[in-house]
């Protein structure tokens, strides 16, 4: 699916670009109900939040000296997808927050992830395509898929630290041949933190024929 990105990273200063928060589209009601603007703050004071008027509809992110910086748009012809295509807020961390890009509004592509500055809004790191990320400060992890998806990538977004789990060489690969599944991503659909270990569950296949098999990994959040 095609849509128009517009992207700014540049800081908005200054007493004439001070504007007024806009939330309506008077000729358009429905999009009241579509775009929520309230805002998410960090634990650092700074702001992340949509604005919208009839044309446009925009992600903004607030420092804590009051300097405002565009991170995502929609034009009017997508702006009844705010919320479902492009950036969605997903994490906090200690210095950086974590975005969910969706690249289209519904199925079957898994979204990408980037991290941003929390004191700046500047982007810092793209992530592509996790299989898990923390919602919960305490645990700053985020996990990917090695090379050829044959290992779990874990990395600590606070301390920068990254190890490797291995995993059945070509099990992933060969389960996506054999199913309608269009990424490796999308065969893990569950996981439970468990004290500080998580328990992440995918599926994978042997044969087209037989049923889905499960497999689950545990993974110290502590380490």
């Amino acid at each position: 699916m095609k849509y128009i990105l517009l992207v700014c990273f540049c800081f908005f200063a200054g007493i004439g670009l001070a504007q007024k928060m806009q939330c309506a589209c008077g000729t358009d009601s429905n999009l009241n109900e579509i775009i929520d603007c309230k805002s998410t703050i960090f634990k650092n004071g700074a702001r992340l939040y949509w604005q919208f008027n009839c044309d446009s509809s925009w992600l903004t992110f607030k420092a804590v000296n009051g300097r405002k910086r565009i991170l995502f748009s929609l034009d009017s012809s997508l702006m009844e997808l705010t919320g479902r295509l492009g950036y969605i807020y997903a994490a906090e961390y200690k210095y950086v927050f974590l975005i969910r890009q969706n690249l289209i509004s519904g199925c079957c592509d898994p979204p990408e992830f980037i991290l941003f500055n929390k004191n700046t809004g500047r982007q810092k790191s793209l992530l592509g395509r996790l299989v898990f990320y923390s919602h919960d400060s305490k645990y700053p992890i985020v996990i990917s898929l090695g090379p050829n998806s044959n290992s779990l990538i874990i990395f600590n977004v606070d301390t920068h630290k990254k190890y490797s789990i291995a995993l059945p060489r070509g099990r992933l690969s060969k389960s996506i041949k054999l199913s309608f599944f269009s990424a490796p991503e999308l065969l893990f659909d569950n996981d439970l933190i468990k004290g500080d270990s998580l328990v992440l569950k995918y599926q994978y296949k042997t044969t087209a024929k037989k049923d889905w098999l499960y497999s689950k990994i545990l993974i110290d959040l502590k380490k």
